[in-house]
């Protein structure tokens, strides 16, 4: 029996991109949609800004770039091309790939729910 509206979905290699966020978190781009690995699970940050202020006012808005070679591997340590003493932290001032992390619309799996 064919079951209707129903579809595999099928990614190519070319539509997933591997990226770090100025967290230094390590997180996979799907198309508009950011995940980042948070203890094993996948953290989805809905309105791509940081904590907010102390004063109360917004959080600063997150960034995102590509994975670089030797950034991530048995141990998925970012480097800090800024400061290479700084294993595991990032600087947006290391390079011109750093881009605003665009807000993730919420899904089924988060509405209702606390998200980072």
């Amino acid at each position: 029996m064919k079951r209707r509206g129903i579809m595999a979905l099928r990614l190519a290699p070319s539509e997933v991109e591997w990226v770090v966020n100025d967290n230094a978190e390590l997180g996979v781009k799907i198309g508009d949609q950011f995940f980042f690995l948070y203890k094993g699970e996948s953290l989805v940050y809905e309105d791509a800004r940081h904590d907010e202020k102390d004063d109360g006012s917004p959080g600063d808005q997150m960034y995102w770039r590509p994975v670089r070679k030797r950034e991530f591997g048995e141990c998925c340590s970012p480097l800090n091309y800024k400061d290479f003493t700084k294993v595991g932290t990032v600087s947006l001032s290391d390079s011109t790939e750093w881009k605003p992390l665009t807000p993730s619309p919420p899904n089924k799996d988060t509405e209702g729910k606390d998200a980072k």
